[in-house]
């Protein structure tokens, strides 16, 4: 399987032992051991991906092809500060802190104003990092967790995350204006 990835996946495919034993857990109390641990270089490689596991479930859950397969999945990861389990998985891991960790645009909605009103950030991008670069521009995200020096921005909308400002300012999901989604046929589109 390894082999059949990489002829199309731009990023790492890892499958040594200590890489494996390094996501099987999160902070969770939960292990599980992936089969690969990849690292998408962009979002080609993601529709890539998540297409070829669409088109090849069926194969890798033939128990008499694939003893070592009970199901072909991905798990989407990017700091593992999760605790109820989410960042891990039996199957694939997509782990989008290694490339996929960047800031993209500040993005001004409003014509007439000097103040940003949206920015732009890849799952992978740690929240300690977003954070100094919005406040150097007078603006915050207040939905922040207590994980907030760990955390990415991925995991923070995965799990629609919450702080200690929550009741006064509301959780992550308040302050998505869009976001742009992988479906299995390898289509991505904007979602508002």
């Amino acid at each position: 399987m390894k082999e059949e990835i990489q002829k199309f996946f731009k990023g790492e495919v890892e499958d040594d032992e200590k890489t494996l034993a390094k996501y099987s857990r999160d902070a969770s109390i939960f292990e599980v051991k992936p089969k690969l641990v990849l690292f998408p270089r962009d979002s080609e490689d993601v529709k890539n991906l998540v297409k070829w596991v669409s088109e090849n479930k069926d194969k890798y859950a033939d128990p008499e092809l694939n003893k070592d397969w009970k199901n072909l999945s991905i798990t989407a990861r990017c700091a593992g500060t999760d605790m109820s389990g989410g960042a891990i998985g039996e199957s694939l891991i997509l782990d989008f802190t290694r490339h996929m960790n960047k800031l993209i645009g500040w993005n001004q909605i409003l014509k007439n104003s000097s103040e940003f009103d949206s920015i732009t950030v890849q799952p992978g991008m740690f929240y300690r990092d977003f954070e100094k670069m919005t406040l150097e521009k007078g603006s915050v995200l207040p939905c922040y967790t207590a994980s907030k020096s760990l955390n990415a921005m991925g995991g923070m909308f995965g799990n629609n995350s919450a702080g200690e400002r929550t009741l006064k300012y509301g959780k992550t999901e308040d302050y998505i204006l869009e976001t742009k989604m992988v479906f299995s046929d390898g289509n991505e589109i904007f979602m508002i």
